[in-house]
């Protein structure tokens, strides 16, 4: 080697070693960048040139790659995670809202509200021509009625929050796909001319981490270009640079609620609303088409029974006159197909003749069969009989078959309570789990990926050694230059 091999050898070592510095730099200026994959830079020795037999050494060294330090596993881990807890927060949130709606504080939902219907008919009993009595009782069965279709109108309110979410969840989802696929195409058009695209590769993870958050994915690396196909229900929704973006079409069959479909190339878009696994978006399809649709149902089998029972004993005593009989005590509700009593919540209401006259409350049972058949005013047979209502059995169509064949009122509503209660505390559990699961994995990749400040300053005094010594040897063959120009003289 001659000295301007040497002087070109030192000028390229010292630039390997710049680049060194720079990669270091980059990693301590993100030691705080959430995602940032730690980057270390892999030196290797320049070989000499081939040169038959005449001796001839190597050229220094050289920045042979950059390399991120990240773990497959673990970020695949974190992604699988995200699904689950982006599911049970919007769960576990949405459910604890419905909870509140059958809030029992100071008995003023709707169990305490039946209990105080059914005292109120043992205090007409005991006074059952006093019209204040009767008049109260009207009072509070309208109190009643009316909790009963504020909670059922709200939960309909909470299906249209739900389908509504769709809208903007569907929208981002649309965004992430396309930056993803952006990405993508960068990250392939980056490595295809040499250059370093962790930061991209960084910033995709990210990306799909948020996906994941919204909606159940799949996703395969392409080795071959280090490009993602991503899935959503079994269905391509990015293939490399390209997007099947998700959209929204009314259901007639469903409330006019939204389905998720997909797009297809050169197809018409999927309908994939069934097949859309975890993520927030199939916890707004879950609350709107399984928990809300059976909690009114559950609300609207408790209301039939209830008009159904009380009208039934109603109907058959005797108003304050004695004579005046037939009067249904609520509005009656006849369904349209036997078991089918949708939606019956919404209409409880107590039977207007009644808001008008008092008097025509049957207190009064079958005092002479006649004919005519009358009652007699001071009575309050009928009273007891409804009073006793409220420990009935079989008074409830639970399974929908047209027979009442489930115990008594506050049973049935309060297995109704626990099974809303059940559910949110199994959410909140599943919530918990997931992210504590979740931190538990995010800190295990800052431990395998993260930047560490006393290694970054412990490598950056390592190579500052080698620049050092690298700059003397520089120095000394400048000299010895000078001194071979100064012979040439």
């Amino acid at each position: 080697m001659n000295l301007y091999s040497a002087l070109e050898l030192g000028k390229n070592s010292l630039l390997a070693q710049q680049q060194v510095f720079q990669i270091i730099g980059h990693n301590i200026a993100n030691v705080n960048t959430k995602g940032y994959t730690r980057q270390i830079a892999h030196m290797s020795q320049v070989a000499p040139p081939a040169t038959g037999s005449q001796l001839v050494s190597g050229r220094g060294v050289d920045l042979s790659g950059i390399f991120a330090v990240r773990s497959q596993f673990i970020d695949n881990q974190i992604i699988e995670r995200a699904r689950y807890q982006g599911k049970f927060s919007n769960l576990n949130q949405h459910l604890s809202g419905i909870e509140a709606l059958f809030s029992e504080t100071a008995g003023r939902g709707i169990a305490g509200q039946l209990s105080r219907f059914f005292s109120n008919w043992s205090d007409l009993a005991n006074n059952p021509t006093n019209i204040p009595t009767r008049q109260s009782l009207i009072d509070q069965s309208v109190s009643f009625a009316a909790q009963v279709r504020n909670t059922y109108t709200r939960l309909s309110e909470q299906q249209r929050i739900q389908d509504e979410s769709l809208t903007s969840m569907v929208k981002q989802i649309n965004t992430l796909g396309t930056e993803i696929a952006s990405l993508n195409e960068k990250i392939g058009y980056s490595q295809g001319i040499g250059q370093d695209a962790h930061d991209l590769i960084d910033r995709r993870a990210g990306k799909v981490k948020e996906l994941s958050e919204l909606i159940g994915i799949n996703v395969y690396p392409n080795t071959a270009n280090s490009s993602l196909t991503i899935e959503i229900a079994g269905r391509t929704f990015i293939n490399a640079a390209d997007v099947n973006h998700l959209s929204l079409e009314r259901n007639p069959a469903n409330s006019n609620y939204f389905n998720v479909m997909i797009g297809q190339f050169g197809s018409p878009p999927l309908d994939i609303t069934s097949g859309i696994r975890d993520g927030r978006l199939q916890a707004a399809l879950l609350i709107r088409d399984d928990y809300i649709p059976e909690y009114k149902r559950q609300l609207d089998n408790f209301t039939y029974g209830l008009i159904r029972q009380v009208n039934d004993l109603h109907s058959s005593g005797f108003a304050l006159d004695g004579t005046t009989t037939g009067i249904d005590f609520f509005v009656d509700f006849v369904p349209t197909t036997p078991g089918d009593y949708t939606g019956v919540s919404l209409f409880f209401e107590v039977n207007t003749a009644l808001l008008t006259d008092p008097t025509l409350l049957a207190a009064s049972g079958l005092v002479d069969p006649g004919p005519p058949p009358v009652g007699a005013p001071g009575n309050n047979s009928n009273a007891l009989a409804l009073a006793a209502l409220i420990n009935a059995d079989n008074v409830i169509d639970a399974d929908n078959d047209g027979t009442f064949d489930y115990g008594s009122f506050h049973d049935y509503y309060h297995s109704l309570l626990s099974s809303i209660g059940n559910q949110t505390a199994l959410t909140k559990y599943e919530q918990e789990a997931n992210q504590g699961m979740l931190i538990f994995l995010e800190n295990r990749r800052d431990e395998i990926s993260g930047v560490s400040l006393d290694e970054e300053a412990a490598t950056l005094m390592q190579f500052e050694k080698s620049y050092q010594a690298m700059a003397q040897y520089l120095g000394l063959v400048n000299r010895m230059l000078d001194v071979l120009i100064q012979v040439g003289r």
